[in-house]
């Protein structure tokens, strides 16, 4: 027998005073699992409306999902206060469970508007509390270690967020509710394709959309589909990221409001898929005529998160269409804000030609965050370094003259300056000259590290 069936039952035998209605209450909570979100509020407030003051454990539940549709429709300050006063009234019951999803529904606040510089260590508080009461493998603990290990990612702790996921995965699959769900297999997929396990990234995005199709929810099938989309142009496969990303289109939760406002699609939308495709076939003009609307949008809605993201990508596209200028002003202004909160997977994630715009920021404003950018720069060759020729060949001409990638070529080579200087026709002093600039631009120390810097930049160099 199905859940609405058994709802069906619990209305035929709800008492008629009038003083409580057992049946909105469960197809409020059955909304939230089942991720009807266009029809939550109005359940959700006949449910809030029926239930007596007394049932304090019940009405803790309904908060928490009261907190979650403030913030589907923005009002964060509103979740933030509805959770905290569930909060308050779980410690009151010692309801560990409802603990646990006002702490979560805090922290996708707190994710989603990119405040909260202590949130990880709260959520990790929090999961040892609950491994010291002796629940370390309950729902409630996979439950916080779901937004714990999406916390320690943005902040590129990925070794720490793969091992939370690996260890929790079996319980967040067995019992974990939608936006945790979609977030995890994910987030588990990039963390399997940086590690350069392109099946097991695949599998688990396979496990992603079968984990929709067995629940009915369609939102599932299309959050895997744009991933694969976005694996796709990182393996330069145009015609497949294009595919991909018309299948995650053809979804109709698109057009429910809603879901442009959850935790796990916050970022995650076919229009993101479209200026990543752009980016990738080096169209800087067609990924500008998309960000404008998609950045007012984030700014208005206070969606900090979704706004950083996008911001990273106009700084691109105005790369890309030859507006250096506006492209490092808005990478710097970026980075500014971000590299304080240790925000550094976006750029991993989506710095599809963010190697020679870092070599120029690093030119241009050398005193700009350097810890952060010292930190950001090994990852780069984790995050997404697309194949596309004909989007390297493009930058690596800003960063290197013709002349300057000629000496690469003859010192991959392994020519001395004085092979080079016979060679070119030019004085010894003028190559080392020219080495010196290669250096400063390709931010090298010797010839060893320019070769390999020029290598990732998409310089074809010999031997």
């Amino acid at each position: 027998m199905g859940a609405v069936q058994l709802i069906s039952m619990i209305e035929q035998g709800a008492r008629e005073d009038g003083t409580t209605d057992p049946a909105s209450i469960v197809r409020a909570v059955l909304a939230t699992w089942t991720d009807r979100l266009g029809t939550l509020e109005p359940l959700l407030e006949r449910a809030l409306a029926s239930l007596p003051d007394t049932e304090a454990r019940q009405r803790t539940s309904l908060l928490n999902i009261q907190a979650f549709v403030h913030l589907l429709h923005d009002d964060f300050d509103g979740a933030r206060r509805i959770a905290n006063g569930a909060l308050s009234a779980s410690h009151r019951t010692g309801a560990e469970m409802s603990t646990a999803y006002s702490e979560t529904v805090l922290a996708f606040v707190d994710m989603v508007v990119a405040r909260g510089t202590d949130l990880c260590t709260r959520l990790e508080r929090l999961l040892g509390d609950l491994v010291a009461s002796g629940g370390r493998y309950s729902t409630n603990s996979a439950t916080v270690v779901a937004v714990l290990a999406e916390a320690r990612f943005e902040r590129g702790n990925f070794a720490v967020s793969l091992a939370l996921l690996d260890e929790f995965m079996p319980l967040l699959l067995d019992g974990g509710y939608t936006e945790l769900q979609i977030a995890v297999l994910r987030l588990r997929a990039r963390l399997a394709h940086m590690d350069g396990d392109r099946a097991l990234a695949q599998e688990r995005l396979d496990n992603l959309q079968a984990l929709g199709e067995r629940r009915g929810l369609s939102r599932f099938a299309a959050s895997a589909w744009l991933e694969r989309a976005r694996l796709a142009l990182l393996a330069a496969d145009i015609d497949g990221a294009r595919r991909a990303l018309e299948c995650a289109e053809d979804s109709p939760i698109w057009r429910v409001p809603e879901f442009l406002g959850t935790f796990a699609n916050d970022v995650e939308t076919p229009m993101v898929g479209r200026v990543r495709l752009a980016l990738v076939e080096a169209d800087g003009a067609a990924a500008l005529s998309l960000l404008a609307p998609l950045c007012d949008e984030a700014l208005r809605r206070g969606r900090r998160r979704r706004g950083f993201t996008l911001r990273c990508l106009l700084a691109q596209a105005y790369w890309l269409d030859n507006a250096r200028c506006e492209a490092i002003d808005t990478l710097a202004d970026l980075i500014e804000e971000a590299g304080p909160l240790g925000l550094v997977a976006l750029f991993v994630t989506d710095g599809w030609v963010l190697e020679p715009m870092l070599i120029a920021l690093r030119q241009s404003r050398p005193t700009l965050e350097p810890a952060f950018l010292v930190r950001l720069q090994p990852m780069l060759d984790r995050g997404v370094a697309p194949d596309a020729a004909d989007l390297v060949r493009q930058t690596i001409a800003d960063v290197l003259s013709p002349r300057e990638a000629e000496i690469l070529h003859l010192v991959a080579a392994g020519l001395s300056n004085k092979e080079m200087a016979r060679q070119l026709f030019r004085s010894e002093t003028t190559v080392a000259t020219h080495l010196r600039r290669i250096y400063q631009k390709l931010d090298a120390r010797n010839r060893t590290q320019a070769v390999q810097a020029a290598r990732r930049l998409g310089l074809k160099l010999d031997a």
